[in-house]
């Protein structure tokens, strides 16, 4: 454990810290409004980029037709659109900005709820499959979020296109100040592939299928990694099935 903060570290706590205090929040209540806020203000995606795609497209191949599949963290709707094109229809969203849910019902026509993923406003078991992209990385307590989350699909869940931890990522960070988070206090939550099976394990949950694979904005030095060490990569989509017994 470090001894002490980066000096901007220290100041973005403080001011988060007090913010919350101010408002009346904890912080993990302070986080996700913030969150809401921030993807109020910025919009989201409207489609993927082709390196965003890898994660939804194993992802497809798990949901079978006719199964329901709920999005958390659905944004504008690019994976809605993603996953339409893949041949899922029975979809519906779940999104913490008000505006970004709107949007997204509007646009492909479906149920876009209003919650947080790690507090849904929804059935326990009352969708097939439950899918989060690039989401949970976001949060402060992701198992927290991803316990939520199992508690409401009936069959699987999938855990796509998020961030592993590795040596490489720590070097960068140190390179760039051995900062733990942004100047807002955000950061990126990098999971462990044993860490996630564990917690998933306690939901009732098993893995069934996963991929780990190099992810960068340039596809041909992101070709060149994963063709001789894709299992070191630094992003992960994985398939867990609810254990039997429990279904």
């Amino acid at each position: 454990m470090r001894k002490r903060l980066h000096r901007n570290d220290r100041a973005a706590f403080a001011a988060f810290a007090a913010t919350a205090r101010a408002l009346g929040r904890s912080p993990s209540d302070y986080h996700a409004h913030a969150q809401a806020e921030a993807r109020d203000r910025f919009g989201g995606a409207l489609e993927l980029a082709p390196h965003e795609r890898r994660g939804i497209e194993f992802a497809a191949r798990h949901i079978a037709p006719g199964q329901s599949c709920l999005v958390a963290g659905c944004g504008a709707g690019a994976e809605i659109a993603a996953l339409r094109a893949l041949g899922v229809a029975d979809l519906r969203g779940l999104e913490i900005s008000p505006v970004l849910a709107a949007s997204c019902a509007q646009r492909f026509g479906i149920d876009a709820i209003v919650g947080d993923m790690a507090a849904p406003p929804l059935a326990a078991r009352g969708v097939d499959v439950v899918l989060t992209h690039r989401s949970l990385h976001h949060m402060l307590h992701p198992y927290q979020a991803l316990e939520a989350l199992a508690a409401c699909a009936r069959h699987t869940l999938i855990v796509a296109d998020e961030p592993v931890r590795s040596a490489i990522k720590r070097a960068r960070d140190l390179l760039r100040g051995d900062r733990l988070v942004g100047d807002d206090a955000s950061w990126e939550y990098q999971f462990e592939p044993d860490m996630l099976v564990r917690h998933m394990g306690y939901a009732g949950f098993e893995p069934v299928d996963a991929i780990r694979y190099w992810e960068t904005t340039r596809p041909g030095n992101d070709a060149v990694a994963n063709a001789f060490m894709g299992r070191l990569g630094n992003r992960l989509t994985c398939v867990f099935r609810r254990l039997p017994g429990l279904a």
